[in-house]
């Protein structure tokens, strides 16, 4: 259904529903171009916002359902739905081109109820306008009360001169939307600071996503922007990419009624408030993706509890139906963030249906010639911009596997297997004359850089697609798909052995990719296993000179920092790899922490454009496997490892997280006179654990609580 003549303003449906007797069950289907709100009644049909979720229009339209039994009465039911453009009509014009989507019209919505398994569709819907007069992702909304109509959501309504809605067919497919609902988590009271007459600051503490929340009064015009930092110029609120001067605004006119916005949402910590002397009565909202923690930490090092809590904050920020790279300036599934940051993202967080969501949506993307977009959902950008980048699209294979192997359902890969097989053929297809990858983003955002570096960049495309390949052998090996191990596993080689014939310098123990010493063009093939046999050691005292040379700092982007500090500690240097992290001088993770923040940024610098962006953050996994040292060996968490390499470096620490079998843990106290030791396995699982104060060898464990005192 859709509004034939709403002139870009949000739309309103409605609709009266008969029943002949009241339903055991109830079921409200719903699907929509555009962001939908539906009310039962008078009240919300669900606590989800912003559903069904954006996906690429052409293709799939995600839904939803909600059991809705409590909300129907007889005998008769109003059904009330509003609708915003979202990302399906964006007008605005953004560098990512979602003003030009093929799909663009105007917004439109379909709605089943299912009453004791028999499917009642409403017929006649009548359709207007309401206070909402203004809805942009990115620009805000403008509200007027005196705009909305009295009492609409009401059984009884006089739409009698609203005009009938008209229906569309939909093209694509269904889809269940299965990423994480968005709902609200709490709300915060800011710390309110006069700037003007009439103009207010607030504070809300750390950067959140979400929205403001307008209390009931007078009749009153507000102007509300959200920002997510300040800059030396004060207060300023813009986004470069748009071709707009209003960025995260909103216009409020209200009276009697509390107001939030329903189709849009932003990145801020301050809210500037205009129009009013007294101290708005206007509050911060916190809504995301409501996933739970599944892991647990404590830790004696106040840097790394940090970037433990920072890593979940931004992540949680950046859930909104898929995960975002910023939940302020673009609102991107960028794949590149999304790869280096599984592994941890899986340790901390229930994330496992959004990110099979999101490899939905990336294997949505995929041309006849097997090329994957780096963004996902795309209006069709990314194919050609920011590409090719095999060293970000590997994420559709690596995260599938990632899924299986932490869950042990084989299903992940499985059901994208084809897709994954095209992408492969389609990377073969474009080798070089060198026989290496080719990609354009590399390592970003490395200190000094405001994008790729200055170096040549096959070095980490072919690393990364040659890692990803071994990984993916791996996994088709454990589910049967033997001639495509074997590929994936003769194509790596291959990789590897280009990468290391034009690069590796032998006489000098190191890999060269332009005129400096590069650490993450030697710190990946080393991490992956890509060195030359008996190199490795020449290549890692290479790497620990530039790192002390430069005052214990790397110089690394987002695909160095993924597996620096892992590094460090396997191969016995993890005085250094904690002095890099807590070292106050940046680039460092206690530099971010010293200046305040509560989420991670997009850049070393402390003027990065985002100041809630993951992916620089990713190699925190470090603590949970160095450090804690628990690592899965075989699908499932059958069977893991314990091999705390941080034990004589942490007074205490205890990591405890969920997986498929249950709780897995390792904890320590070295803190009293005698020191603890904890271990817990779950059923269905063995571990073989290296006790830190013996010097024999590994034990095998079963299921239980294990403990020591030494």
């Amino acid at each position: 259904m859709f509004h034939p003549n709403a002139d870009r303003l949000p739309p309103i449906f409605r609709c009266e529903v008969s029943l002949t007797h009241s339903p055991t069950r109830a079921v409200l289907h719903f699907t929509a171009q555009g962001i939908g709100v539906v009310s039962i009644n008078g009240s919300p049909a669900s606590p989800d916002r912003h559903f069904p979720g954006h996906s690429a229009y052409d293709k799939v339209v995600l839904t939803s359902e909600w059991d809705v039994t409590h909300l129907l009465q007889m005998p008769r039911n109003s059904i009330a739905v509003e609708l915003g453009h979202g990302f399906f009509d964006m007008e605005v014009p953004t560098v990512w081109n979602w003003h030009k989507a093929p799909w663009r019209a105007a917004p439109a919505f379909a709605l089943v109820l299912e009453l004791d398994g028999q499917l009642v569709v409403p017929q006649e819907w009548r359709c207007s306008t309401g206070g909402t007069l203004f809805d942009s992702i990115f620009e805000g909304e403008t509200w007027d009360e005196f705009h909305e109509p009295e009492g609409w959501k009401s059984v009884g309504f006089d739409d009698g001169a609203w005009p009938l809605a008209r229906g569309r067919r939909f093209p694509g497919r269904y889809r269940a939307g299965s990423h994480a609902p968005i709902r609200v988590q709490r709300r915060v009271s800011p710390a309110w600071r006069r700037l003007g007459e009439e103009t207010w600051l607030g504070d809300v503490g750390s950067v959140i996503a979400g929205w403001p929340l307008v209390a009931p009064g007078p009749a009153r015009q507000l102007q509300i922007t959200l920002v997510e930092k300040l800059e030396d110029q004060g207060v300023q609120a813009h986004n470069q990419y748009l071709s707009s001067s209003r960025f995260q605004r909103f216009d409020v006119r209200t009276a009697k009624r509390p107001w939030e916005p329903n189709f849009s949402w932003c990145g801020y910590r301050f809210i500037l408030v205009t129009g009013t002397p007294e101290v708005p009565e206007v509050w911060g909202v916190e809504a995301h993706g409501d996933v739970a923690e599944s892991g647990e930490l404590h830790i004696s090092n106040e840097v790394l509890a940090w970037w433990h809590r920072a890593f979940i904050n931004t992540v949680r920020a950046n859930l909104h139906a898929v995960p975002t790279d910023t939940p302020t300036y673009e609102k991107n599934g960028w794949s590149g963030d999304i790869k280096v940051s599984s592994h941890a993202m899986l340790a901390t967080l229930k994330i496992h249906s959004t990110l099979d969501a999101y490899l939905d949506h990336l294997a949505d993307t995929q041309l006849d010639s097997g090329q994957l977009a780096v963004i996902a959902p795309t209006p069709g950008w990314g194919y050609d911009e920011c590409a090719p980048a095999p060293e970000w699209t590997a994420t559709l294979a690596q995260v599938a596997c990632d899924l299986a192997d932490d869950t042990g359902d084989p299903t992940y890969v499985t059901k994208r297997l084809d897709t994954i097989q095209a992408w492969v053929g389609y990377e073969a297809s474009r080798l070089d004359s060198d026989g290496l990858a080719v990609g354009v983003l590399g390592d970003f955002l490395s200190p000094g850089t405001e994008g790729a570096p200055h170096e040549d960049l096959r070095l980490t495309a072919t690393s990364i697609l040659a890692a990803t390949l071994t990984q993916l052998a791996g996994t088709t090996s454990w589910i049967g798909e033997l001639t495509f191990s074997d590929r994936c596993r003769e194509m790596s080689s291959n990789l590897v052995a280009a990468m290391n014939s034009q690069f590796f310098r032998r006489e000098q123990g190191q890999y060269v990719v332009g005129d400096e010493y590069r650490q993450t063009a030697n710190l990946l093939p080393l991490a992956l296993g890509q060195v030359p046999e008996d190199y490795a050691e020449a290549v890692f005292d290479h790497l620990l000179s530039d790192l002390k040379q430069r005052g214990d700092r790397h110089n690394m982007g987002h695909l160095g920092n993924r597996y620096l500090y892992s590094l460090l500690t396997r191969r016995g240097a993890t005085d250094l790899a904690l002095r890099i992290a807590s070292n106050p001088e940046g680039p460092s993770i206690e530099a971010w922490r010293r200046a305040g923040h509560q989420t991670l940024l997009e850049s070393w610098n402390q003027d990065s454009r985002s100041h809630a962006h993951f992916f620089q953050g990713s190699g925190l996994i470090w603590i949970y496997e160095d450090l804690a040292g628990l690592r899965r060996v075989e699908p499932g968490w059958t069977h893991f490892r314990v091999d705390p390499l941080g034990y004589d470096h942490l007074d205490q620490l205890a990591w405890r997280r969920q997986t498929a079998r249950g709780h897995v843990g390792v904890a320590w106290d070295r803190s009293r006179d005698s020191a603890h030791f904890e271990l817990e396995v779950p059923d269905g699982s063995t571990c073989e654990v290296r006790l830190p104060f013996s010097q024999g060898d590994a034990i095998l464990l079963g299921p239980g609580i294990w403990r020591w005192v030494r």
